[in-house]
């Protein structure tokens, strides 16, 4: 009987080690960066399907990214600089006038400080404007995450005074998107645009390049957006790096080198 018993301590001993060697390793917390290097510029091009609720239309865009400053903290400034516009109303493409060029500055996880422009978008209050910027922005965790992990950032509301806007990202791991590994991340940004409590909301969910932390894809929603022009709007956005003309296509987009397809810019 002692050794049968031994037998089976032993095996019970045994059998969880096994288990244990066979179990896979959770995966390292990833530094997620922005590590852009000053001159660099990238082509976007940007599909934005909106609507109205009493109609709807769509717009295509095309904006060129030029880093303008690095910071030694990793902060960086940025330089929008739009070459095409065009609405599509009833089938038939209209150029629309290019919006001037916007001079934008972050700190190094993406919150954006300062916005400049020769002119203010004449269809929506500057805060509204400005919170169309934050949300094409993804903001970054200042510790490393894993994969699924989630983080919350609040900023000050430029739309309603003393209001906060609430940024909740989560990385969601790898994904290879034409033969190339990119980090994929969703977030959600949840903005007051009134004294009341209205909120506007946008959700991205975006493909960045590991390297640098640029935009390389990015599909989202924006919900509740108040416009002076043409009242409260609810858009669906796809965001593209491609090449500039003329050059052979080497990123990782698709419609690279398409012709622009209905939507507009965020």
């Amino acid at each position: 009987m002692k050794l049968i018993w031994t037998g089976v301590i032993t095996a019970c001993l045994v059998i969880p080690a096994l288990g244990s060697v066979a179990q896979t390793p959770a995966p390292t917390p990833v530094k997620l960066a922005y590590q852009y290097q000053k001159g660099t510029s990238s082509h976007y091009h940007v599909s934005l399907d909106v609507s109205t609720g009493q109609g709807g239309a769509t717009v295509s865009q095309h904006y060129i990214s030029t880093i303008s400053d690095v910071q030694p903290d990793g902060g960086y400034s940025q330089l929008l600089h739009w070459t095409k516009f065009v609405a599509v109303l009833g089938g038939s493409p209209t150029p629309l006038p290019i919006p001037p060029d916007v001079k934008l500055s972050f700190d190094n996880l993406g919150k954006l400080l300062t916005v400049k422009s020769s002119q203010p978008d004449p269809t929506m209050s500057p805060g509204v404007a400005e919170l169309l910027i934050m949300a094409d922005r993804i903001i970054l965790p200042p510790n490393p995450v894993s994969v699924n992990g989630t983080w919350t950032t609040q900023v000050e509301d430029p739309q309603v005074k003393g209001a906060k806007v609430t940024f909740t990202g989560t990385y969601l791991g790898m994904q290879v998107r034409n033969g190339k590994s990119y980090w994929k991340i969703k977030q959600l940004m949840k903005a007051p645009v009134a004294p009341d409590g209205t909120a506007m909301t946008a959700t991205g969910t975006a493909l960045l390049d590991p390297a640098t932390g640029a935009l390389v894809h990015e599909t989202g929603t924006v919900e509740n957006l108040p416009t002076d022009a043409y009242g409260v709007l609810t858009a669906q956005v796809t965001v593209s790096m491609v090449e500039p003309k003329g050059q052979a296509s080497t990123t990782s987009t698709s419609g690279a080198t398409a012709p622009a397809v209905s939507g507009a810019g965020k």
